[in-house]
């Protein structure tokens, strides 16, 4: 799996990710934290596996941002998008 630079969170725990494709707003993807580091998420498509938690579950909006719950997000500064 290949990960972009990744984006920065503003101050309402949203990332930007309009940059990598304008057709994103709208897609549904997940949203998920390693054992080798708590303070990385990664921003994956979503293609409807089961077992996925609800809160993991995000849209992304008309102007290509992610809200990222503050309890999702943790300590994380950034975080990595896969294409």
């Amino acid at each position: 799996m290949r990960f972009y630079s990744g984006s920065v969170f503003d101050s309402q725990g949203r990332i930007n990710i309009n940059g990598y494709n304008s057709l994103l707003a709208g897609r549904t993807i997940m949203i998920y934290v390693t054992d080798e580091n708590f303070d990385l998420i990664h921003v994956e498509s979503y293609d409807g596996k089961p077992g996925v938690p609800k809160c993991a579950i995000r849209k992304i909006d008309s102007k290509g941002r992610v809200v990222i719950p503050k309890a999702l997000r943790r300590g994380a500064k950034y975080a990595l998008v896969s294409n």
